[in-house]
């Protein structure tokens, strides 16, 4: 099964139902565990085709598509490299962008490649965070910090605690990371998937960086003793970056622990349905951390 359909969908039906074409046939993009996405070429110039994952709830899904095609917007406006929405519609109840491709490479690959670049790299990827929370916040964003907390941490506990003293007025990403960003050198050329976006507080966006950043699973054939040490760099300068661009760096242990909730939900669910590269053997680690996080605030894991 791919992203929930019993087989994989036909692009060029897809871009048939917006009367658009290719020269020829969309070049699958293997990347991310939730969407399809392909690259095609339309009277010459490249477009990105991306589908989302075939969900129980065809209304709640058009929404988040919705959701995501405002936050997009209101991103662009605050200068990030966000592509352009050229098309959208929906192919057996489940809704897909064209999009403007972004030229680059993703910044975990690039980093891979060309380690020298990897202090710089993380330097830039947290001022274009800083920059996308100073962002005018679009008109018909959902503001849901609350319910992304409820339904994202699983610990009533420390949810109460984070939504009693949160500021949901940010135009958050919610899923900032390495996979989610296109460099060109030491530049960032694009930001993708807002498919999380929402108003929240942005201690809630950097702490989900944070955690990927440092514990969640990446492929198995990287040599673990040498990333663990480029995790760190890249944590480092990425928080060097948010504070030049910010003026400030405000994760705390509460929002630190969300992090790490909510990245274990993520990662289970995933396991689950066979999504992406984790597997159950990479829970322990994960799990491990979420406790001790939630221990530094005083909480268990009974939520």
């Amino acid at each position: 099964m791919v992203a929930n359909f019993d087989q994989e969908p036909d692009p060029l039906a897809i871009l048939r139902s917006v009367d658009w074409s290719a020269d020829e046939p969309p070049v699958r993009i293997t990347v991310g565990w939730d969407t399809l996405l392909w690259r095609f070429v339309s009277s010459g110039t490249p477009y990105a085709l991306r589908l989302y994952r075939r969900e129980a709830d065809p209304a709640r899904l058009e929404a988040a598509a919705g959701h995501e095609a405002t936050a997009m917007a209101g991103a662009r406006k605050a200068g990030l490299p966000v592509p352009r929405i050229e098309a959208r519609g929906s192919f057996e109840g489940v809704p897909f962008f064209v999009l403007e491709w972004r030229g680059g490479e993703r910044m975990l690959a690039h980093g891979r490649k060309r380690p020298w670049r990897i202090a710089r790299l993380g330097f830039n990827f947290g001022r274009a965070q800083a920059r996308l929370h100073t962002a005018v916040p679009p008109p018909g964003l959902r503001c849901n910090g609350h319910d992304w907390i409820e339904e994202n941490v699983g610990h009533n506990a420390l949810a109460r605690r984070i939504t009693a003293g949160g500021d949901f007025t940010t135009l958050c990403h919610l899923d900032f990371h390495p996979l989610n960003v296109l460099v060109r050198g030491t530049r960032i050329s694009g930001v993708l998937d807002f498919r999380n976006a929402a108003l929240c507080d942005r201690r809630a966006d950097l702490a989900v960086t944070k955690t990927t950043l440092l514990v969640v699973p990446l492929p198995h054939d990287w040599k673990r003793p040498i990333f663990d040490g480029v995790r760190k760099l890249v944590a480092r300068e990425w928080e060097k970056g948010y504070r030049a661009e910010a003026g400030d760096f405000p994760l705390n242990p509460d929002y630190e622990a969300l992090g790490i909730c909510h990245y274990v939900r993520e990662v289970e669910r995933a396991v689950a349905e066979g999504r992406g590269w984790a597997r159950e053997q990479d829970m322990g680690p994960l799990r491990a951390y979420r406790a001790a996080r939630l221990r530094d605030v005083g909480l268990d894991e009974t939520g």
